[in-house]
């Protein structure tokens, strides 16, 4: 995956505010904080209901539905959705959309026969499925 590819599930550079092009930018965009309609087209691409968007950025449903779509979020909730978007663009990468949806809520062994869907509310939960990711390109899991 190219580097910063992720920005697309957020909407592009025309969402974000900027090409991003190396971590330093990156690090600017998330403390100035992404705009609630890069969350929006993330739950598009994602197919992530809002409920469970809202528990992967630790904000409530309701806080989150008294965004307004150009309203800027706060950098911790900025920098999960960018995590997750790193993860759901890696996934697609890997599996293809519709397939990564697809394991996203199949139980598996190398979780405890849990759904990786269950480990996105945290950061190590996230970078534990991209870990993941990292054994199936390897031929660990098949």
């Amino acid at each position: 995956m190219a580097p910063y590819a992720f920005v697309d599930m957020l909407g592009g550079p025309s969402v974000v505010g900027e090409p991003i092009a190396s971590d330093l930018q990156l690090v600017d965009v998330i403390q100035r904080g992404l705009r609630r309609r890069a969350l929006d087209h993330l739950a598009r691409r994602s197919h992530l209901p809002l409920p469970v968007l809202a528990a992967a950025v630790d904000l409530s449903v309701r806080t989150l539905q008294r965004y307004a779509p150009e309203q800027r979020l706060k950098a911790d909730a900025t920098d999960r959705l960018v995590q997750l978007a790193i993860l759901y663009a890696e996934g697609f990468e890997l599996f293809g959309e519709e397939k990564f949806r697809h394991w996203m809520e199949s139980p598996l062994l190398a979780l405890g026969h849990r759904k990786p869907i269950e480990f996105i509310t945290t950061m190590t939960g996230i970078r534990l499925l991209r870990d993941i990711f990292v054994r199936i390109e390897y031929g660990v899991f098949g």
